[in-house]
């Protein structure tokens, strides 16, 4: 049988204050890299056979320190990558929030 773990990628600077879908150039600020250290210590004792990302920094750099801890290397996949939010992309989420359309989406 095969267990699949999903994991989100890490805090960021604009976590919780935007909505920046595949916008690339985003990495992980101190909290992020601090929630992927802590990531690999929480799957001590977890053997994996294989480690998929998203290509986004932010999602590489959050398995990054399990991919090392496991002595594996991170596959990124395209597939993977986070939903396209059209022209929401960008917007700040306090805006966002107030339409009609982000009620029904959420």
């Amino acid at each position: 049988m095969t267990t699949v773990f999903l994991i989100r990628h890490g805090l960021t600077a604009q976590t919780g204050t935007s909505l920046y879908g595949r916008t690339g150039g985003i990495l992980l600020d101190h909290r992020g890299v601090a929630q992927a250290e802590r990531l690999a210590v929480r799957f001590k004792g977890v053997k994996l056979t294989a480690i998929y990302s998203s290509p986004l920094e932010r999602c590489v750099g959050t398995v990054e320190p399990l991919a090392a801890a496991q002595r594996l290397r991170v596959d990124p996949r395209q597939e993977l990558t986070e939903m396209d939010a059209g022209t929401w992309t960008g917007k700040p989420l306090r805006r966002l929030r107030h339409l009609k359309a982000w009620q029904e989406v959420q």
